[in-house]
């Protein structure tokens, strides 16, 4: 649920350190909640509040800023320069790190790369602006005359018809490689570190993916009416259909999965290994953080149930997108619906009904023994812990609960009326007029946290868990 961002009558913003004490929920330790606020910027006049981004780590804030017919790029308090058209399909992007800060813009028929600050020209710009994972590397699309090229570290590629910009040049996970999808008159191929890779009649959007160690690279190819996957430059099988979104590797790298459909029968295919038990799969396949167990959804009449290491879980009317399994891969949760009502089974346990569960929501804590979603009932949403339900919210804005790291605290955003604020082990923080979340609340230690807010300004939330 989205909710108009308001700057208006925003007054002067002071630093404050601050104390927020409640009763906890029966069983739960008794805690306080220590908080103190730095404040980050305020709001420029004419900012275009959709066009608002904040780093990764909440230190910094960015947004456009109209200046009459112009526009401009603010970076906490610091104006950028003027532009006639500041792009905000392509957005504002900040590095992983949090640190740098890029984006297109256009000034008298001219294109900009603006990265932190420097201006870099080009006759036409396309698609996303991407930083490598360790921040210290970027790449973009770009166009000089009737060719299209990768430019990477501000080196430019080879010049081709088009360069895929749905997907978007991708880095490796190491930082070190870097693969996009070009065309060659009606033929489409992978270029990985420079080398052209075998011409198809296309790729398939956001299907390029290197496994996690960086030493590997698949996509989905078409040919003619006919679709495959190109492991490592290996042609797979040709099939009717690939299932968008379910090409994995597994976290060990070793291994590569994805759902395919012949003759109109889902088939689970790992390496390169057909599984055709049930004849229809629906969903993704999930690996185990230690890539020895797996799990996809299988289909009888009209029946679904989830296929762990082969053999059968539960039957239910639907299985969510959400399979998750704890980090020490003994543990596998996901949201199922029976009837009109949603419910969580563990460890193929089932749990509560409710209106609804957020099925991406699902989250085991890093020791794997809690587990946590959002769960919906009578237009309310609330956080459930093992079992435990905690207050029922107009909102739960950060939609994912966040565990510490040591995996006794449970923290997530909620929204009351006009009003938000963190919630820690049941715990209600300060007020604010809006908390802003990249995605997702982050601890920085067992005891500690932070987020972004509104309050008299932009400010960066730290709050401390104090046991009493």
């Amino acid at each position: 649920m989205k909710r108009a961002l308001s700057v208006v009558a925003m007054a002067t913003l002071m630093a404050g350190l601050l104390s927020v004490t409640l009763a906890a929920q029966p069983g739960d330790k008794r805690i306080r909640l220590l908080t103190r606020e730095v404040p980050l910027a305020k709001p420029r006049a004419g900012m275009v509040a959709e066009t608002l981004v904040l780093s990764p780590d909440s230190r910094h804030v960015a947004y456009v800023a109209a200046r009459g017919g112009r526009q401009v790029v603010v970076l906490d308090d610091v104006e950028g320069r003027e532009y006639d058209g500041v792009a905000t399909a392509a957005g504002l992007t900040f590095s992983p790190d949090g640190t740098r800060l890029a984006y297109v813009a256009w000034r008298d028929r001219r294109a900009f790369v603006v990265v932190d600050g420097r201006e870099v020209p080009h006759e036409d710009l396309g698609g996303m602006i991407v930083f490598s994972p360790d921040s210290k590397r970027l790449a973009y699309v770009a166009r000089r005359g009737a060719k299209w090229f990768v430019v990477a570290d501000g080196v430019e590629g080879a010049g081709y018809d088009g360069v895929q910009k749905a997907g978007a040049p991708v880095f490796s996970p190491d930082s070190k490689r870097l693969a996009y999808v070009a065309t060659r008159g009606k033929k489409m191929l992978v270029v990985l570190d420079g080398a052209e890779g075998q011409e198809y009649g296309g790729v398939a959007d956001g299907t390029l993916t290197f496994s996690p160690d960086s030493r590997r690279v698949a996509y989905g190819a078409f040919r003619g009416d006919k679709r495959l996957v190109v492991v490592d430059g290996v042609e797979g099988t040709e099939y009717e259909n690939i299932e968008q979104g379910s090409l994995i590797f597994s976290p060990d790298s070793k291994r590569c999965a994805y759902v395919a459909n012949r003759a109109g029968r889902w088939l689970v295919v790992v390496d390169r290994e057909e599984i055709d038990r049930y004849g229809d799969v629906g969903q993704r396949v999930v690996f185990s953080p230690d890539s020895k167990r797996l799990a996809y959804v299988g289909k009888r009449g009209g029946k679904r149930f989830v296929v762990l290491d082969g053999v059968e879980g539960p039957e239910h009317d639907f299985i969510g997108e959400g399979a998750c399994f704890s980090p020490d891969s003994g543990r596998l949760a996901y949201a199922a619906r029976r009837g009109s009502n949603w419910l969580v089974v563990v460890d193929g346990e089932a749990g509560k009904d409710y209106e609804g569960i957020g099925d991406s929501t699902l989250i085991f804590s890093p020791d794997g023994k809690h587990l946590a979603y959002v769960a919906l009932r009578r237009g309310k949403m609330l956080a459930v812990l093992d079992g435990a339900e905690g207050k029922a919210y107009d909102q739960l804005a950060a939609i994912v609960p966040v565990f510490s790291p040591d995996g006794t605290h449970l923290a997530y955003v909620a929204v009351q009326g006009d009003k938000w604020f963190v919630v820690v082990d049941g715990i209600e923080g300060k007020e604010y007029l809006r908390l802003l979340l990249s995605d997702r609340l982050r601890f920085d230690g067992p005891n500690s946290l932070h987020a972004l807010a509104i309050h008299d300004g932009f400010v960066r939330v730290e709050m401390e868990i104090v046991e009493q």
